[in-house]
């Protein structure tokens, strides 16, 4: 099973992104040996919160559990964190996605920051509150 694992990779975009990110911390002091674990966090939190805005769309009914939506949200985000540990840092991934984007140049890389800030945006300030907006209308508790 270990050699499926080392085997998988995120869609481009990702490994784009990822690069991006991981750039973009490794510039500061702080961050230069733990770069790559903020990068995939960073998107790793865009992504639990699609996945959110997914499952409260179509799953809203079936989210109260005992009248408690928080362990549903506690599993998405938990998966989610797993499938990115395996997907950019288990046996070290994120290295060859570094590899793979390394030839863009700095001008290239400001667009990238630009695309990711754009993504991030559209997720944080469209989707996310739309997400809030839709649980609340099927939500039992608000009717």
């Amino acid at each position: 099973m270990s050699s499926w694992l080392a085997k998988i990779r995120p869609p481009k975009y990702l490994r784009y992104f990822f690069y991006i990110a991981y750039s973009w911390y490794r510039g500061h002091t702080s961050e230069r040996n733990e770069a790559h674990y903020t990068a995939a966090i960073f998107l790793g939190i865009s992504k639990a919160l699609m996945l959110l805005l997914f499952v409260s769309i179509f799953f809203t009914d079936n989210m109260y559990i005992d009248g408690d939506r928080n362990q549903w949200i506690f599993l998405i985000c938990t998966i989610t964190f797993i499938v990115f540990y395996y997907l950019f840092i288990y046996k070290k991934k994120w290295r060859s996605y570094i590899d793979e984007f390394s030839y863009l140049k700095r001008q290239d890389r400001r667009r990238g920051t630009i695309y990711l800030f754009l993504y991030l945006f559209i997720i944080l300030f469209v989707l996310f509150p739309l997400c809030i907006y839709i649980m609340v209308q099927n939500s039992p508790y608000y009717k």
